[in-house]
């Protein structure tokens, strides 16, 4: 389940961010008020499967770093649990776009893309200063 979970990565990510936005604009374009309740089940479990899957991703470049694998890219921990954050940071973001102020949940889900992109770019670096040692 696991390995198929990894396999599907992307669909996971972005069908969880959908997953958490649905209820918003079940509200804004039909009128179906889901109770916060529910909102908030649905936000922790979209999460947990989020942070599953990224724990598999972990597993398996691990094991590709044992020569079990197909040796594909690997970043730091640091950069991965940035990455982490930032998915965190998009989705929380996005969840305040469109519950609590617009231009707030958009300048959240702004930093947390910019944290992401400085954390592959020291990733990258941090890489580079190895190969060149």
């Amino acid at each position: 389940m696991l390995d198929l979970l990894v396999t599907y990565r992307m669909v996971v990510y972005l069908g969880g961010l959908l997953v958490i936005a649905l209820p918003v604009v079940l509200r804004s374009a039909v009128g179906i008020t889901v109770p916060r309740a529910v909102r908030t089940a649905l936000v922790a479990v979209t999460l947990a499967v989020m942070v599953v899957t990224y724990l598999g991703e972990r597993r398996v470049r691990r094991a590709e770093r044992r020569g079990e694998g197909t040796g594909r890219r690997s970043y730091p921990l640091r950069t991965r649990v940035a990455v982490v954050v930032a998915i965190v940071g998009v989705a929380a973001g996005l969840y305040a776009a469109l519950e609590v102020d617009p231009i707030f949940g958009l300048l959240f889900v702004g930093g947390a893309l910019l944290f992401a992109r400085l954390a592959f770019r020291d990733g990258e670096e941090e890489e580079s200063r190895r190969a060149d040692a």
